[in-house]
């Protein structure tokens, strides 16, 4: 599977998740994206649960947070964190 990475640790809010919503538009199937965000993404993944994306997240020191999305097709993929 082909990987989008995003680092957006440094980036003042709301601009994380305008990042990864941007990128979504591009997401092909098959693909998925890493994204690296600031804080752990409670406003995203809802926003991908209501629009049928599948995703895992992964807790990191200091808050931040990995988050892994693909189309839910695709959901096998992913690498498994606690989300």
């Amino acid at each position: 599977m082909s990987l989008m990475q995003l680092d957006l640790r440094n980036l003042p809010a709301p601009e994380p998740m305008e990042c990864v919503i941007a990128a979504l538009r591009q997401l092909k199937r098959g693909r998925h994206i890493e994204a690296l965000t600031p804080m752990r993404p409670l406003p995203l993944m809802a926003m991908l649960d209501d629009w049928g994306y599948a995703y895992s997240v992964e807790n990191l020191p200091g808050g931040q947070a990995r988050i892994f999305i693909a189309h839910c097709e695709d959901q096998a993929s992913l690498p498994h964190c606690d989300a």
